[in-house]
């Protein structure tokens, strides 16, 4: 019988979707401040593949991937998950429609995981509301696609 063990940290990334320039300065500086340096963060890009968004949003967004130098623990995905809705919801507008979306999950050796509030058949519950979705698995010296 196989023993028990603990994980390797992992590299804490998020997806940073936003309408306004300012609320993704804004969201960038209330994640590094608790999480620390940027590793990476890619150019802005249009974010035009799916209007799920543009309800709330607008049409006009565009898209970040960051990533930070510190490594997390994987038992700290929901409250990253939670932390970063927290966010979201102080960057809403008055209405309370949001101006950032902040996707976080994280890269192993292994896999790459999201954190998600929303469950399916292939995501795995977590706690305090969270699910973990399986995205990129690793093999063959490379990411594969479930």
């Amino acid at each position: 019988m196989a023993s028990a063990s603990l994980p390797s940290p992992v590299m804490l990334f998020s997806s940073v979707i936003y309408s306004e320039e300012e609320s993704a300065v804004a969201a960038l500086a209330a994640m590094s401040e608790r999480y620390g340096q940027l590793e990476y963060c890619s150019p802005a890009r249009p974010f035009d593949h799916t209007s799920y968004y543009a309800g709330e949003m607008g049409s006009q967004l565009k898209r970040r991937i960051i990533a930070f130098e510190q490594l997390v623990g994987r038992a700290t995905l929901p409250a990253i998950k939670l932390y970063t809705g927290a966010i979201e919801r102080r960057l809403s507008d008055p209405n309370g429609q949001r101006r950032v979306n902040l996707d976080p999950g994280f890269v192993s050796l292994e896999q790459v995981t999201l954190a998600t509030t929303k469950p399916y058949s292939h995501r795995i519950y977590l706690s305090e509301g969270i699910w973990a979705e399986l995205c990129l698995t690793y093999r063959d010296q490379t990411y594969h696609k479930l």
